[in-house]
């Protein structure tokens, strides 16, 4: 009687183009949650962000959100839109979404849109930490 064996072989599978076109991950810093960001926010990426960024504020109650896109190098429309939804949302919930922006590729989107003059934008995370904090500090929360 002959044995048979079976050999499965693995391959892996690489992930999507559009689903590697966007790394996010976040950490915590006192009280607030600190989501960054990397790669290109656009139709095929943004909703990954969206669903971080929903999971990250029903996760954070009234703490403050600092969304740090240092590293995005790309913000189509779809990307002004999330921003100012969650934007809006975190208002809702009695608490604030800070963003940081350094790069031409996400501060002339959001000027041209004139969002600069509606969300929180800052320079660098301690600079937006320092303000989500002292506001916090000055409601007495």
């Amino acid at each position: 009687m002959n044995s048979c064996t079976e050999k499965t072989l693995s391959i892996p599978v690489p992930a999507p183009a559009w689903d590697r076109a966007l790394r996010v991950e976040d950490s915590t810093a006192g009280d607030a949650v600190i989501v960054r960001a990397a790669g290109e926010i656009d139709l095929g990426t943004a909703p990954r962000l969206d669903r971080h960024l929903h999971t990250v504020r029903a996760r954070a109650g009234t703490s403050p959100v600092v969304l740090d896109l240092t590293q995005v190098v790309f913000l189509a429309a779809t990307g002004l839109e999330l921003l100012l939804r969650h934007h809006h949302a975190c208002a809702f919930h009695g608490t604030e979404l800070r963003i940081v922006a350094t790069r031409r590729a996400v501060l002339h989107p959001l000027r041209t849109a004139g969002l600069d003059l509606v969300l929180h934008l800052h320079p660098t995370v301690p600079a937006a930490l320092a303000a989500a904090l002292g506001r916090r500090d000055r409601a007495g929360r």
